[in-house]
């Protein structure tokens, strides 16, 4: 596992949860466009069908990102689970399995931490890694 597979997964996640974002938004405007078009008898409802257009569109996109996802996960989630020091398996798990950015990482883990130091540390486990791989072959 490196770090590019691992920002791969990222980006999918993030992309998901801002595609989900953009669709609240617009299921909610949809909402209130409906009520709207109920109260207004001269309205033509054109509005409402491009949001149902759009609403589709954005479920259709978020599955794709799902199906894309559901192919790297496990890999991901494996590669995380062998981590042996707790520390730093939560800070891969809340960036690369919950999408989160390297400040709410440290957010959450507390103390002194840092973005900087919470990516540190990842880019350190990963360079460790790399180097006991390339002993044992």
């Amino acid at each position: 596992m490196d770090i590019q597979e691992l920002n791969e997964y990222f980006d999918l996640v993030r992309k998901k949860s801002e595609i989900q974002e953009i669709l609240y938004n617009i299921q909610s405007m949809a909402e209130s466009m409906e009520q709207l078009v109920s109260d207004d008898d001269c309205s033509n409802g054109a509005d409402s069908e491009t949001a149902n257009a759009t609403i589709t569109d954005l479920k259709e996109q978020i599955e794709c990102y799902d199906a894309e996802m559901s192919r790297h996960k496990s890999n991901i989630e494996t590669f995380i689970a062998g981590i042996d020091d707790i520390f730093i398996r939560t800070i891969f798990r809340l960036r690369f399995i919950q999408g989160l950015r390297w400040k709410e990482v440290a957010a959450l883990m507390g103390g002194a931490n840092t973005d900087e130091s919470m990516k540190a540390a990842c880019y350190r486990y990963l360079r460790k890694l790399k180097k006991t791989e390339e002993k044992k072959a």
